[in-house]
């Protein structure tokens, strides 16, 4: 698990239902489900010191996720 610098979010790693991997993302202040970003591992993640990007390692590949 890793919160973002504001405490908003939370982004975590978690089995999905499939057996994989998943990136997800919980919005502290809401009542919905986290969400699921991104599926396959080895999975890196680090969040902005702004908490407005999460900068994602997936598999082969790298995201950016922008909350803005």
């Amino acid at each position: 698990m890793l919160w973002s610098p504001d405490g908003r979010r939370l982004a975590f790693i978690a089995q999905t239902l499939k057996g994989g991997i998943g990136l997800f993302i919980h919005q502290i202040a809401g009542s919905d489900p986290p969400k699921q970003l991104l599926e396959g591992g080895p999975m890196y993640m680090s969040w902005s010191s702004d908490s407005r990007l999460l900068v994602a390692h997936s598999r082969r590949g790298h995201y950016f996720v922008d909350f803005e």
